[in-house]
């Protein structure tokens, strides 16, 4: 698959530009016409982003529900592009087809009943509903990391703290 095989390409956005930066990033590797489309796509996958905010890993999927959404020149058969990373040097890109009920009507106004719905708190408001959400507490704990190859590993979590192993 090519670059240029793409409808869209969908970003996690914890802040809207952050996509952006990355798109713009590819752009100059295609025709002027494609950067257009990719551009209005890009624009159609955050829009619900815009309103909500970071949703830390879930941006990713709220980001391609809203191209699904919104966008008004998907058809069936189009490939997206996923690319989601994390708080570290990783990241992940795959591929998607879109199937025939990809746009669902109902679906895009349920989520915007949702959006209209919201309250807005001031940080006091935000705080006490804050601290009445429960505390989770997993606690030390050890992997066992006997059979994983990796040279670095996740081994557990002591005195809050995630541990890793440097394995030779």
């Amino acid at each position: 698959m090519q670059l240029d095989d793409l409808k869209a390409i969908v970003f996690h956005l914890p802040y809207t530009k952050m996509g952006l930066k990355g798109l713009r990033e590819i752009l100059p590797e295609l025709s002027d016409a494609k950067q257009a489309d990719l551009l209005q796509e890009f624009e159609a996958s955050r829009v619900y982003n815009k309103q909500v905010g970071n949703l830390y890993t879930g941006s990713l999927y709220l980001s391609l529900l809203s191209l699904l959404d919104n966008a008004i020149d998907l058809k069936v058969n189009d490939k997206v592009g996923i690319f989601s990373y994390g708080s570290g040097a990783q990241g992940e890109f795959y591929t998607g087809t879109l199937k025939s009920d990809f746009k669902n009507n109902l679906r895009k106004q349920h989520v915007e009943s949702l959006l209209k719905q919201r309250k807005q708190l001031n940080v006091s408001q935000y705080e006490e509903l804050f601290l009445r959400w429960p505390k989770i507490d997993a606690g030390d704990f050890v992997l066992d990391v006997t059979n994983d190859n990796a040279e670095v590993v996740f081994s557990g979590v002591s005195g809050s703290k995630r541990q890793y192993k440097i394995q030779r």
